[in-house]
C-alpha cells in the first residue's frame, strides 16, 4: 500500500471575486478578518476541481494496473499573495499528513530525491528469513533501517560518472 499527499498552493482571485485590485490595507485586512466565511471565487473553486479531476484520472489509472492500494490526500492552502505561494512549499508537513494515512507497521519514506540502487530489493529478499527478522527487529526494538539517498557504482571509470 502508497501513501501520498499532494498539495496546490492557490493565490485568491480578487478580479473573480468582485474585488479592486487597488483596496487598501485597511479593506485588505478586513477580508483576512473575515476569512472563517470566505467563499472562493470561481477561479480558485476552478482550479481546485481541475486538480481533483486529474488526481481521479490518475488514481483510476493505477487501478487496473495492478490493482494499487494508494491512499490520496489532497491539501490546498489559499495565498493573498503569489510570491509566497511560489516559493513556500512545505515538504515536512506533507510527509507528515501522508504518513497519518499509513496502514502498515513499517514505513519507508521514498521521496523524488531517494534513489534505491539497482537490486535493492532484490538482496533485501535475498533470503526469505531476512525480511520477517529485520521487520521484527524494527518493531520489537524500535528501530530503523537507514537507506543511503544514493550509491555510486564503482565499476565506473571516474570519466564516466557524469
Amino acid at each position: 500500500p502508497l501513501s501520498a499527499a499532494v498539495y496546490l498552493p492557490i493565490v485568491y482571485s480578487y478580479a473573480t471575486a468582485g474585488q479592486k485590485a487597488s483596496d487598501t490595507d485597511v479593506q485588505k485586512e478586513q477580508r483576512q478578518l473575515s476569512s472563517a466565511a470566505l467563499q472562493l471565487p470561481p477561479g480558485n473553486q476552478n482550479s481546485i476541481l481541475k486538480a481533483l479531476r486529474s488526481l481521479d484520472t490518475f488514481v483510476k489509472k493505477l487501478a487496473p494496473a495492478g490493482g494499487c492500494d494508494l491512499a490520496l490526500g489532497f491539501y490546498w492552502e489559499l495565498f493573498d499573495d503569489a510570491t509566497p505561494a511560489a516559493y513556500m512549499y512545505p515538504i515536512n508537513v506533507l510527509r507528515n499528513y501522508a504518513s497519518l494515512m499509513v496502514k502498515t507497521d513499517l514505513v519507508a519514506m521514498i521521496d523524488v530525491d531517494l534513489t534505491l540502487n539497482t537490486g535493492f530489493v532484490e538482496r533485501l529478499i535475498r533470503s526469505p528469513q531476512r525480511l520477517p527478522l529485520m521487520q521484527a527487529d524494527i518493531l520489537l526494538n524500535r528501530s530503523m533501517l537507514v537507506l543511503p539517498p544514493f550509491e555510486t557504482r564503482p565499476c565506473l571509470a571516474r570519466n564516466d560518472g557524469g
